[in-house]
This record gives structure tokens, sequence and C-alpha cells, in this order.
């Protein structure tokens, strides 16, 4: 119930190896945009700097859940709930590849 297809498991480590080079790339245009302070307009400056920061914020959020979601995976915890250890349903997982809890226990969390 709680393995993984190792075709999946790859399909997540090279995401998590996409996402990391896409963190270097963004962390480069932040150093640029701040090197070309006297050459740029500032308002445009700062919006461009807005964006990377934003960007950076995402890709290493998504980058986290992406450990997090592969911790599970070795540890055999994948599709089944932290809370109650039911299994979590296929199309929860479809929706949410990520979710650590089944429908239940998620709706009882959103309620406390």
């Amino acid at each position: 119930m709680d393995t993984v297809n190792p075709t999946k498991r790859a399909r997540l480590i090279q995401r998590r190896s996409e996402i990391t080079v896409t963190l270097r790339h963004v962390e480069r245009e932040q150093q640029d945009i701040e090197a070309k302070q006297q050459s740029m307009d500032p308002m445009a400056r700062a919006r461009r700097l807005v964006l990377l920061r934003d960007l950076s914020d995402w890709y290493s959020r998504e980058f986290k859940q992406l450990d997090r979601l592969l911790r599970r995976v070795d540890q055999k915890r994948y599709r089944v709930c932290m809370a109650c250890r039911a299994p979590i349903a296929a199309e929860l997982l479809k929706i949410f590849p990520a979710a650590k809890f089944c429908a239940n226990c998620q709706n009882f969390r959103k309620e406390l």
C-alpha cells in the first residue's frame, strides 16, 4: 500500500533537480539586478527584485515539499495518513501528491 512506483520516485527526484537549477538561476538574476543599481530605473529594479524574491520563495517551498515527500516515500509512509494511519485516497493524491492526511483528518484539522 505504501510503496511508490520507481518511475514516479525518479520524477520527484528529477523535479527536485530542476528546482535546484531554477533557484540558482533566480539567485544569479538577483545578483545581476542588485549590481545594476546605477543603470536601472529604481522602480523597475525594485519590482524585478520583488518578483525574483517571490519566485525564490515559491521554488524553495516546492523544494521543501518534495524533500518531505521523498522522505515519506523512503520511510514507506507515503499514501498513509499521518494522523490515523488510514490509506489516503488515490484521488486525493492525484490532486495533491504531498498530502499527509486523509480527507477525514484534513477536514477535522480545518475545523479546529
